[in-house]
């Protein structure tokens, strides 16, 4: 279904990151200039939250637009918490000179996510070997095994693994020889920094 909204009420991805992600300028103007030139060229997806709408994605469409026009025609669609995440995280994948913002960004609103029990992860974390356990929204190591651990804390129990499986085959692209290193990089960092806190 199309629907009109004004471009100043469209809240943006609740994923979306804009302190570890931030939006380009440059990219905002290009995309300015290419619908000034061309017009529009397809159609920015919102979901209704709270009666409100709320992007997909595109914010860079977004922001260009805003410039342009005080409304737009949105394409609304029902879209769980998980779509929105992983089908950000596949439509940013083209950014490569951000890969590791983007992947820092997707990895953060996966966890955060399934911490609020919005998203489920893929594969059977009870079997998971005792030290590869996280509990979100932590990044820490957990030393226990999975039946240690308290009903509550195993449901929100998590492994790097499973968040990637998760995220799909395109997050974990990273260096040409080991493509799971870029995202462990990531996921190492987090731990770290949360470590020193």
């Amino acid at each position: 279904m199309n629907k009109t909204f004004k471009l100043k009420d469209v809240q943006p991805n609740p994923f979306r990151d804009f302190e570890v992600n931030p939006l380009n300028a440059a990219s905002i103007e290009g995309l300015k200039t290419s619908y000034e030139k061309e017009g529009d060229f397809g159609k920015l997806v919102v979901r209704i939250r709270n009666g409100k709408p709320q992007l997909h994605c595109g914010h860079h469409r977004l922001e260009a637009l805003k410039l342009l026009y005080s409304e737009y025609v949105f394409e609304v669609e029902e879209i769980d918490d998980a779509k929105m995440l992983t089908r950000m995280v596949v439509e940013n994948s083209e950014r490569k000179h951000d890969e590791t913002r983007r992947i820092v960004e997707a990895v953060q609103g996966a966890v955060r996510a399934y911490s609020e029990g919005n998203i489920a992860l893929n594969g059977d974390i009870s079997k998971a070997v005792a030290g590869s356990l996280r509990i979100a929204p932590s990044f820490i190591l957990d030393k226990r095994k999975f039946t240690e651990l308290e009903p509550e804390e195993q449901a929100k129990a998590w492994t790097p693994k499973a968040l990637a499986c998760f995220l799909g085959a395109d997050m974990v692209k990273g260096a040409e020889n080991k493509p799971e290193d870029r995202f462990m990089g990531v996921v190492n960092g987090l731990t770290l920094n949360e470590s020193k806190l």
